[in-house]
């Protein structure tokens, strides 16, 4: 039977993507993707795996997506293991076309750990994991989100290597490197003034792989999530926080005190330092910050418009699989995650006049 025969059986299991939803996701492929997959059977195969990925109530894995469509799932396999394709490139088609519609206030980049007990997964060993403070056997990725007041898009990704050591120290060097590559790739790009929206850093990092520390010839504008004994040592017993209020998504108006520090020399011409007040939960968090004439209210509203990333984060998750891939393969991984993109892309494009 043909992979792309549309029967009774296959509406009834795709309620994500209805029949007269196909030709579109199709017509989108091929234009968005068309130079990066040449050949129809690629092609197919492709739209065939965003359809599965858009199916409702069924785990991710290539078995179950194959069965949601009707087709074998070895073309799958091939897709995202042997079959010769760019995905990098896929990933600047779909980020170019991501920030064509709408310019982002904040590139975020941030580290997301997800528990795996596959020992031989891609990415996956017994270490630190710095968005679960704690060591367990995970798969630890870094993404790039741009993101806006109200939404957030993924526009690129990294797996940690699989060599090198476990420990906290090793695990947060190679998250430093791999950022500082996002941000090189992010800069480099040509199709939008991304380069000129500041960057987000939401991982603590080592000293010498902050920004502050990147080449001096980087034009990119940053905010660092930094430690917060450095932001008491800086502010002092007597400073007084200033109140700065922002606004969430979904939770409406809100306030808190925060300490601001400038920097003493020429050094973060432009930035500085800020610390929030502990709230009734103890908690706090800092930031050192390159923002030229921007004030506290602003900076404080790029770091909490970063909060968005999560929500998208746990929507690709939850209802389109991005941590579903069982493979060893990191080549896989990472188109698994370019085709989730995809499927991503065409719900906020075409989404709502389709129906879903």
């Amino acid at each position: 039977m043909d992979s792309v025969t549309r029967t009774s059986r296959d509406s009834d299991v795709v309620g994500a993507l209805p029949l007269e939803s196909w030709p579109q996701l199709e017509e989108f492929v091929h234009r968005v993707l068309g130079d990066v997959l040449p050949r129809k059977d690629q092609r197919s195969a492709a739209v065939d795996y965003v359809r599965g990925l858009m199916a409702f109530g069924r785990r991710k894995t290539m078995r179950a997506m194959a069965h949601s469509v009707g087709t074998d799932p070895r073309r799958f396999q091939h897709l995202l293991r042997t079959s010769r394709w760019d995905d990098q490139l896929a990933r600047a088609r779909l980020a170019e076309r991501a920030l064509s519609s709408r310019a982002p206030e904040v590139v975020v980049i941030r580290t997301f750990s997800t528990p795996r007990a596959g020992a031989r997964l891609a990415g996956t060993a017994p270490r630190y994991a710095p968005d679960l403070g704690r060591d367990v056997r995970c798969q630890t990725a870094i993404f790039a989100y741009a993101v806006g007041v109200s939404w957030a898009s993924p526009l690129s990704w990294r797996l940690l290597p699989d060599t090198g050591g476990s420990d906290r120290k090793s695990v947060l060097d190679a998250v430093g490197a791999l950022v500082r590559e996002l941000a090189v790739e992010i800069e480099r790009w040509r199709f939008s003034s991304v380069s000129a929206v500041p960057l987000l850093l939401e991982d603590e990092l080592p000293i010498h792989h902050r920004p502050d520390h990147w080449p001096t010839h980087s034009r990119l504008h940053w905010i660092a999530k930094a430690a917060t004994d450095q932001g008491r040592i800086l502010i002092g017993p007597t400073a007084v926080p200033e109140n700065v209020r922002w606004s969430e998504p979904g939770m409406g108006p809100m306030s808190a005190y925060f300490h601001r520090v400038s920097p003493t020399s020429g050094e973060n011409g432009g930035g500085g330092f800020l610390l929030q007040v502990p709230s009734s939960a103890g908690s706090t968090s800092a930031w050192e910050f390159d923002l030229p004439d921007a004030d506290t209210t602003a900076v404080v509203g790029l770091v909490k418009t970063g909060a968005m990333v999560h929500r998208e984060h746990t929507w690709l998750r939850g209802q389109l699989g991005l941590d579903a891939y069982e493979g060893r393969s990191r080549r896989g991984w990472n188109r698994h995650c370019t085709l989730v993109a995809t499927a991503r892309r065409f719900q906020t494009e075409i989404g709502g006049a389709a129906g879903f």
